[in-house]
């Protein structure tokens, strides 16, 4: 599948302040998401990396605690653990200045986070209540990641270390004539087998979208919704118009 974005990542740290929609669609995909929205924006367990999640204390401090899927394995063969959390928690806190991310919200309300009874149990201990603990931990990177301020900052804009979803990335091409990230199967994936092969997320300008279209060099491209725009996009065979969840967008497919 060939998916127009506005431009190749800057970073693929969705926690950094300069990530934008490129960043995210790579994260989705390649990344952990311990819970996903429904239809109607309510948060649900990805059963792929959790078996359980809940709220297991409240006085005198509210406690989560995650049992994490033991099929779930990074890209390297390590297995999701406790210290992938505790990393991310650490990076994400505000408490060491050397780690520059967007925002720690809901991560500075954590008091703690450790290992649970179990290797693959993660407890979390919260300062004061936090209501919307479950967009916590998503997307969840692996510690090589940011286990350090410098891996954290700087050597995410580049690369993953390792990752943990249905894709995997392959291939990232800034400069050349068609700039693309290319996302394939992952091999360790443990859960329901991808559709596509691969995923190549080419970029393309909004400008262009409608001619790349035309021109078969691209299978998905949101467009500005002006009705003649959409007309002309529409009229291309093969290709069918229907609504996208954001009212600003259409989204062509095959």
């Amino acid at each position: 599948l060939r998916w127009a974005i506005e431009k190749i990542p800057g970073t693929f740290n969705a926690f950094q302040q300069d990530a934008d929609e490129a960043t995210t669609r790579v994260t989705e995909a390649v990344l952990p998401s311990l819970f996903t929205l429904d239809s109607r924006g309510r948060p649900h367990r990805n059963p792929d990396y959790l078996l359980s999640a809940e709220v297991t204390g409240r006085e005198p401090r509210q406690v989560v605690v995650y049992r994490i899927n033991p099929k779930a394995v990074w890209t390297d063969g390590r297995p999701i653990t406790p210290a992938d959390f505790i990393a991310q928690w650490k990076a994400l806190s505000g408490a060491d200045p050397s780690y520059r991310p967007a925002g720690n919200d809901g991560y500075r309300q954590i008091q703690k986070v450790e290992r649970g009874s179990t290797r693959g149990e993660v407890k979390v201990t919260f300062s004061r209540p936090f209501a919307d603990w479950r967009m916590l931990f998503t997307p969840l990177y692996p510690k090589s990641a940011t286990g350090t301020a410098e891996a954290f900052n700087e050597d995410t804009r580049g690369r993953l270390p390792a990752t943990a979803g249905p894709f995997r990335m392959a291939a990232v091409d800034r400069r050349g004539s068609d700039r693309f990230v290319l996302l394939v199967r992952n091999s360790r994936w443990w859960g329901k087998r991808a559709v596509l092969d691969r995923i190549v997320l080419t970029q393309v300008p909004h400008g262009r979208r409608v001619a790349a279209l035309r021109a078969n060099a691209v299978d998905v491209a949101a467009i500005e919704p002006a009705a003649s725009a959409v007309r002309t996009a529409a009229s291309v065979p093969g290709f069918t118009v229907r609504k996208g969840f954001d009212a600003a967008f259409t989204q062509l497919t095959l």
